[in-house]
């Protein structure tokens, strides 16, 4: 059982859900799309953020939505000039995390 990320839509989640999206929008300067999933209480977060120079910084965030607490959150490409879509996946209980385009990182979500 896969799950892939998808474009973030104000209807896709509950009140509670948009607004912990809502509250990064308001802390981060986002550039594009945000991609989520949700698993069981997670919701698990990729977007690209502006840095330095207008380069951009591709951000990932997997956060309680019970409590709002971010439980993990990591810079997977940093200084990039264009998008990176696609850099995290589930499969089963997995979370499969691309970093530099050449490192794959593993977690388990359980």
């Amino acid at each position: 059982h896969y799950s892939f990320p998808e474009a973030y839509k104000d209807a896709d989640f509950n009140s509670e859900s948009r607004a912990l999206v809502e509250k990064i929008r308001e802390n981060e300067v986002i550039s594009g799309t945000i991609d989520f999933v949700k698993y069981d209480t997670l919701l698990l977060l990729s977007f690209h953020t502006v840095a330095d120079e207008g380069r951009l910084d591709n951000n990932f965030k997997a956060i309680d939505i019970n409590t709002g607490k971010i439980i993990f959150e990591d810079v997977l490409n940093a200084g990039i000039t264009s998008y990176i879509p696609d850099s995290f996946f589930i499969r089963d209980n997995l979370l499969f995390l691309i970093r530099n385009k050449t490192e794959l990182m593993v977690y388990s979500l359980v």
